[in-house]
């Protein structure tokens, strides 16, 4: 896991304009369907039996989690492995339920899991980690359970990752020179089936969530859900609210129910909050005090690939509508000044910028709940926002229209 989880939510894809060659926004593991029953644990406790193929006995095992105050991993129980199996046992509050990680002193483990109270069962082969098994209790078997049909939804995808495994790589050179044509060729011929793949994976994140209210995987798919920038919000919050009270009361749910809290602060019709960031200079620069006749806050960073791809289409609007009242505050992401400059110059962003470099305590993305990027509001002469991440000539036509 990384130690930046802001940023994580901000955008998965840090890699910048190799966007398409990701298969899916949500938690993936491939496993194969595993179900045991949980017994002898005593409430409030947690067992972890399982086997290990490829590793030798003595090989330390270690189970992570992510630290809620410093967003870092950090370990929480150790083992070693014995006649080929380990042993993992230990106690949660009720509460403390979360995604955890089996990793191997110096071995190339990095095993998912769900760790909760009871019989956990994993099995573990380090050199065919796609016969990894979990299961045994409620959350373990929905995960699994959903992870395997993800990696039916996602097959299309790894097929063509190895099939033009030359094409891509050569793309990726080619790209680090600036030529960036092979690789929208690719993306091109890729698009039409991330499409597909997309469109499966929202439709079966739909149905899980739906169907399982009682699953803890179902929040960490809601949370996910929260992060696109289509979608509908009052829909997810209508499902949210029909959860089982224990899911919704654990801390991810808790953090859910302020996210929504949040939305309704920046929904459209409302009045923008106001904030105060820095330009590059390290002057303040108040949002209030640089309004339009219409404003366009555009939450983006130079690490961004579909951010960057974007540009261009920003750029043409703000050149046609700048002089007629238009206004472009561009608030970055970014936590490398130069990187964050360079970028501005070599997009030819000529409106105003401001970033604070910290992603993760940035005020702006605070008040306006910016979960990923690129993200954008759109603000009338009165400060209100009336329109949220329009792009191409939607952008275009409402500005126009706001102009009038």
């Amino acid at each position: 896991m990384s130690n930046k989880k802001y940023l994580i939510h901000l955008h998965p894809l840090k890699n910048k304009y190799f966007t398409f060659f990701i298969m899916t926004k949500f938690l993936t593991i491939f496993i194969v369907l595993f179900t045991l029953v949980s017994c002898g644990v005593k409430e409030g406790e947690y067992k972890i039996e399982g086997t290990a193929k490829g590793l030798a006995d003595d090989t330390k095992l270690f189970i992570n989690i992510q630290d809620e105050k410093t967003q870092s991993n950090k370990t929480i129980d150790t083992a070693k492995i014995k006649d080929g199996k380990f042993l993992f046992e230990g106690k949660l509050p009720a509460e403390a339920i979360s995604m955890a990680t089996l990793t191997a002193d110096g071995q190339p483990v990095n095993q998912m899991f769900i760790l909760e109270n009871g019989k956990i069962v994993l099995s573990i082969e380090k050199d065919s980690t796609h016969l990894n098994k979990i299961g045994g209790t409620k959350n373990n078997d929905y995960f699994q359970a959903y992870n395997d049909k993800m990696k039916e939804i996602q097959k299309k995808g790894a097929d063509f990752e190895k099939q033009n495994k030359a094409a891509i790589a050569e793309a990726q050179a080619k790209a680090q020179t600036g030529d960036m044509s092979a690789m929208m060729a690719l993306q091109a011929k890729f698009e039409p089936l991330m499409k597909e793949i997309t469109e499966s994976s929202k439709k079966y994140n739909n149905e899980f969530v739906e169907k399982n209210k009682d699953s803890f995987i179902s929040l960490l798919i809601l949370n996910q859900m929260l992060m696109d920038p289509e979608a509908d919000t009052e829909k997810l919050k209508s499902t949210f609210e029909k959860m089982d009270k224990s899911i919704k009361d654990l801390k991810p749910g808790k953090d859910i129910s302020k996210k929504f809290e949040g939305m309704g602060k920046v929904a459209i019709g409302k009045k923008a909050p106001d904030f105060t960031s820095k330009t590059a200079d390290g002057v303040d620069y108040i949002l209030s005090a640089n309004l339009g006749k219409v404003t366009l806050i555009d939450f983006w960073a130079s690490w961004c690939g579909p951010c960057r791809m974007e540009n261009p289409n920003v750029v043409a609007v703000y050149n046609e509508f700048k002089d007629k009242g238009l206004k472009i505050i561009g608030v970055s992401l970014d936590e490398d000044k130069a990187k964050w400059l360079e970028a501005i110059q070599a997009d030819k962003l000529t409106w105003d910028h401001v970033a604070q470099l910290d992603p993760q305590n940035d005020v702006a993305a605070k008040l306006y709940n910016v979960a990923s990027i690129p993200s954008t509001f759109l603000l009338d002469a009165n400060g209100n926002i009336v329109a949220k991440n329009l792009k191409g000539d939607d952008l275009k036509n409402k500005i126009a229209e706001l102009l009038k």
